[in-house]
């Protein structure tokens, strides 16, 4: 039978709400010429791998080089019906927006990607199935059941570095499946770690341009927020190979500038030329946050240590000066809203969300910046930098501008960035606030519900403890260690 006979009796069989047909007719034919998703059959010379994640040798496997001839289709069993659904119906609200609101990179991936790559259908299973235990508060045994089958697959697959991209997505899902149980760290970075050691790979064995074709506009920006995850996971342990990589191969910065191959009838781009601005300086954000807290953590000399805090100060004094000085609209909307100026629109654009968010990373890498080092200066001796207080002031007034446009949203919830907001400000009503939006939110996440227990604990602290809490400390207090 024809691999679009198959894809057309599978998705036959699925009951899709009825609110997904805007975004279901704007997914292109499944057949993508050139793409190179799915698997090989396997030669009889090449071997298989059992490393814990981590491992140094998980990608040593010999592989071939010859492109798939037919893209294998998954097989879909009447125990997968609800959590499919539930993916479609819910879980596909957590897409991150980046070009328009049909954008929906979720409903992309499944039904381009998840439905002829095992893992990664296996770990969409998974994530639906966790937020299911979590509405119904059921048990989590089948969602874990799934999340083992889907990383033992993923970690056997020695054909990973091929299909980069599917790759790179079946992390990220596994990773949303982590960050949702909010169970320990160790899981966490060992994804982020597997992610590094195929992201190396192709940066060792390829051109720049290369990468851009293998990654495509999907792999590409799964990639720049896999970044952010490692940024988010360098507190607790991350050695932060992902972004070190990304650093050292700086062209990655160019990757947003130009268009994919057949990106133009593709609905998953980069968007306008803003859009792609916006995506770059947020992948610089995560690099530059990351290296500051391995840079807060490790013992350098007085001279290097000097010199690298400088070059630091002087690359956020760059972005300062595109994110809130740029003249694009967006952007300045945004900043009306960090003024307070009551004037703003409450419906906001996709394009605004984006600046919006941006703004919020700047603030956040400011406050991190500061708990390294209280003097903040560029090489310039400039002092003009916001206080951590006033960074988070900043951060909780265009978190709630996102909330009134995004209600009831997932998209309007930014764990880390309002978290760390909270923690930093002193207004009790900025306080509240908070509180009051994490407790609303824990519907989305068993995740949100720890990060509101953590979050009262450490309120109740006078303001000049809180400014040197070891948040690491209380979360062991509290139960043991997640990623906020």
């Amino acid at each position: 039978m024809a691999m679009s006979d198959n894809l057309e009796r599978m998705l036959d069989s699925i009951n899709f709400p009825a609110d997904i047909g805007l975004l279901w007719d704007s997914i292109p034919p499944f057949e993508d010429v050139g793409s190179g998703f799915g698997d090989h059959p396997l030669d009889a010379n090449e071997t298989t791998y059992d490393e814990y994640p981590g491992s140094s040798n998980m990608l040593q496997s010999p592989v071939s080089s010859r492109e798939p001839d037919i893209k294998e289709a998954v097989i879909i069993r009447p125990e997968d019906q609800e959590p499919l659904q539930h993916y479609l119906s819910t879980m596909v609200k957590f897409a991150k927006i980046r070009s328009s609101a049909s954008d929906n990179i979720y409903c992309y991936i499944f039904t381009n990607m998840g439905l002829t790559h095992q893992p990664l259908y296996e770990a969409i299973l998974a994530w639906a199935a966790s937020h299911l235990a979590h509405v119904k508060s059921s048990p989590t045994s089948d969602a874990e059941a799934r999340f083992n089958r889907a990383a033992g697959l993923l970690y056997k697959d020695i054909r990973a570095r091929e299909h980069v991209d599917l790759t790179l997505v079946t992390v990220w899902i596994l990773l949303q499946y982590e960050l949702f149980s909010a169970r320990g760290v160790d899981g966490f970075i060992s994804l982020l770690d597997y992610a590094a050691d195929v992201v190396e790979n192709i940066f060792e064995h390829n051109h720049a341009d290369v990468v851009k074709e293998r990654l495509g506009p999907v792999g590409l920006r799964v990639l720049m927020w896999l970044s952010a995850y490692d940024s988010r996971a360098a507190p607790f342990g991350n050695p932060c190979r992902l972004l070190r990589c990304l650093k050292v191969h700086s062209s990655i910065y160019n990757i947003t500038d130009s268009r994919n191959r057949g990106s133009a009838s593709h609905p998953i781009e980069f968007g306008t030329v803003e859009s792609k601005v916006c995506l770059r300086l947020a992948l610089q954000l995560n690099i530059l946050k990351g290296s500051c807290i391995l840079l807060g953590r490790r013992q350098y000399d007085n001279t290097e240590r000097k010199s690298a805090w400088t070059a630091l100060r002087d690359n956020l004094r760059a972005i300062r000066e595109e994110v809130e000085e740029s003249n694009v609209p967006a952007s300045k909307l945004a900043m009306r809203v960090v003024h307070r100026d009551m004037d703003v629109p409450t419906t906001i654009n996709t394009l605004e969300y984006n600046w919006i968010q941006l703004l919020g990373m700047y603030y956040s890498s400011i406050i991190c910046f500061l708990q390294y080092d209280p003097q903040l200066r560029d090489s310039q001796g400039e002092t003009s930098w916001p206080n951590r207080e006033e960074c988070a002031a900043r951060i909780i007034r265009l978190s709630r501008h996102v909330s009134l446009s995004h209600p009831n949203c997932p998209q309007a919830i930014w764990p880390q960035t309002l978290f760390q907001a909270g923690v930093y400000t002193d207004d009790p009503i900025y306080q509240s606030w908070v509180l009051t939006t994490f407790a609303q939110a824990e519907a989305w996440g068993p995740n949100l519900r720890k990060i509101r227990h953590l979050f009262e604990r450490i309120s109740k602290y006078p303001r000049e403890v809180k400014a040197h809490i070891d948040i690491i400390a209380v979360m062991r207090d509290l139960g043991g260690l997640f990623v906020v």
